[in-house]
């Protein structure tokens, strides 16, 4: 009886996926004992010329799902006939989870013109100075498999931001957060900007075993260490003993780290036990040991929130937008699930294939 092969959609799977499906594992035992080399191929179709046509099938699988930098004929059509995505952006939802092999956030809020949450179950609600929501468009050429034509982000300006209607179930010491981030320009305070935040949010106060600081990522917190760093990305929490903890990525060099006005970018961290690891667009930016006691410790208070776009009273504001934000407070994802997290939403990984 006929088996049906394997049918790998190209551009769906990983290398080490294609080379580990049956039809295509190497190497192949000759069952006549013959050896195949390469001269063989002249007299007889033998193990190396198969072998040959993976390599070129693999290598082409690994241009459509883009972990490869494509050839100069294909490179050319990239963002005009390509692929649907690549020059803007796609929702992340929970079949391109499991086509990759993300580990589900406890908590998404894809900010998709909504502000419902895809995934756990606290809401989004608009910020309580300026109630009604806004959005900004990021694209408007759609993605596939039946989504809808236009994507969006959580706009945030002044005193426009997004806050969780509760406290998240679960946030302790261990925490991923990761979000789409739009950078329209400096807002008008030139008080430095807050990304996200998880934080009372009807207060100042950010220490004590009810109101400590749980995690903040930013552009601009002063800095008594050097100027630039009050530009610059920055981490900050408060540990248990109600010290504050900070932390500025750096480049190799150990410079500062700052962003480009009119452009996206992915940034996410994960931090288990003292140590914290910093990403930009799914790559390990800088790794911190935090050292003994400076662990993250977030507040017990039901007043707890994660903020989005600005500080609680809606100063420290972004200008641009916010989409696909998530927090793991179970299992942790790794940076290559991170990686291709960031990948589907920027449109550089095609949508999971029909039917996954």
């Amino acid at each position: 009886m006929a088996e049906t092969p394997t049918n790998l959609p190209l551009g769906f799977v990983t290398d080490a996926q294609f080379r580990t499906t049956r039809e295509y594992f190497i190497p192949k035992t000759n069952a006549a004992g013959i050896p195949d080399t390469r001269a063989g191929c002249d007299t007889r179709v033998n193990g190396v010329f198969g072998g040959a046509v993976v390599e070129d099938f693999a290598q082409i699988n690994n241009y459509f799902n883009g972990s490869v930098a494509l050839p100069p004929g294909l490179a050319n059509l990239q963002g005009k006939s390509w692929r649907s995505g690549d020059d803007g952006a796609n929702i992340v939802e929970s079949n391109d989870m499991i086509a990759y092999g993300i580990t589900p956030p406890s908590d998404l809020w894809q900010l998709n013109g909504a502000l419902s949450a895809y995934l756990g179950t606290v809401p989004l609600i608009a910020s309580d100075a300026v109630p009604d929501a806004m959005w900004e468009l990021v694209n408007a050429r759609g993605g596939i498999n039946g989504e809808a034509n236009f994507i969006y982000a959580g706009k945030s300006t002044y005193s426009m931001y997004r806050r969780t209607q509760a406290a998240l179930p679960g946030m302790g010491a261990t925490v991923a957060f990761a979000g789409f981030f739009s950078f329209s320009e400096w807002n008008q305070t030139q008080a430095g900007i807050v990304l996200a935040t998880y934080r009372l949010y009807n207060s100042a106060v950010e220490s004590g075993v009810a109101s400590n600081l749980g995690f903040e990522i930013g552009l601009g917190y002063p800095s008594a260490i050097a100027v630039p760093g009050e530009l610059a990305l920055y981490y900050r929490h408060y540990n248990a003993a109600g010290a504050e903890v900070v932390r500025y990525p750096t480049t190799s060099s150990s410079g500062h780290i700052t962003f480009r006005y009119g452009s996206e970018f992915f940034l996410a961290f994960t931090r288990s036990g003292t140590t914290l690891n910093i990403f930009v667009n799914g790559i390990l930016l800088s790794t911190f040991s935090l050292g003994a006691g400076n662990g993250g410790s977030p507040g017990t208070s039901p007043d707890m929130r994660l903020i989005l776009g600005a500080n609680w009273d809606g100063t420290k504001y972004l200008n641009g937008g916010i989409r696909g934000a998530c927090v793991w407070t179970g299992a942790q994802p790794t940076a290559a699930e991170l990686l291709s997290y960031y990948r589907v939403g920027a449109g550089f990984l095609p949508k999971a294939p029909p039917g996954a």
